[in-house]
């Protein structure tokens, strides 16, 4: 499951609530979300305020100002880990789901709208890292690409 929640703070308890009202046969395994944190906020996240039950966070510049904040949760049933990635592109979060000698590399990334070529750069390096591991892979994000052709 992958949304961008422009903020959590006010929408925390309904992701709760969503999750709690499914079936446990229909909880998702993986939830990815993009920009977290508030654009502006007197009070920065925790990543402890982030915590829900059934799942691990792995998150990325959580209350950071300048930084929109990353995270994914992963059913505690499934091993996952976090790969240290690309450093010149910071608003990023990679895993490795493994299952069965089977590896899932899961990859959510924000792109600011009004990113720079450097960064733009940094983004093309991230993606070729992860490229590079073996196992399957899955970018998820918000890309922020308005002119993109998709259909190509």
């Amino acid at each position: 499951m992958y949304t961008n929640i422009d903020s959590i703070t006010n929408k925390q308890r309904e992701l709760k609530d969503f999750l709690n009202s499914l079936d446990p046969v229909n909880t998702p395994h993986i939830i990815a979300i993009t920009e977290i944190n508030a654009k502006y906020s007197k009070y920065p996240l925790q990543e402890s305020e982030l915590q829900i039950t059934g799942y691990n966070l792995f998150c990325s510049n959580i209350g950071e100002l300048h930084y929109r904040g990353v995270l994914i949760y992963v059913s505690t049933d499934l091993l996952a880990i976090e790969l240290e990635m690309c450093k010149t592109f910071n608003e990023h979060l990679t895993i490795n789901i493994q299952d069965n000698n089977k590896s899932l590399i899961v990859s959510i990334i924000y792109r600011s709208p009004n990113s720079r070529d450097s960064n733009d750069q940094g983004l093309v390096e991230l993606i070729t890292e992860i490229n590079s591991h073996q196992g399957n892979k899955i970018f998820i994000g918000d890309f922020n690409f308005p002119d993109i052709n998709w259909t190509v």
